[in-house]
């Protein structure tokens, strides 16, 4: 077998599996997606019970985020901008 036939296969063969392999990766990303609200969801379902005082817990089950610690991120990220300007700004 020489080169050109061989490229010519590998050629046929990808157009072939590259749409397949599109479909099958996105079928992936949404059964991954479908997955994590569902444990959100579980996750909110197990504070439903829960008195007022727990309602930011039931907002960081179902959010998966903590906001204590962006705003601890948000704090350091700020900061940082704003000495990197500070720095720029002395050598001009």
């Amino acid at each position: 077998m020489n080169l050109p036939t061989t490229v010519r296969r590998s050629r046929r063969l990808s157009t072939r599996t590259l749409p397949v392999a599109a479909v099958v990766s996105s079928a992936f990303a949404n059964a991954a997606v479908t997955y994590a609200i569902g444990k959100r969801a579980q996750a909110v379902a197990r504070l439903r019970g829960s008195p007022i005082a727990g309602i930011p817990d039931a907002v960081r089950a179902f959010t998966g985020l903590d906001e204590r610690r962006l705003l601890t991120w948000s704090v350091a990220a700020a900061k940082d901008a704003v000495a990197r300007i500070m720095r720029l700004a002395k050598r001009s």
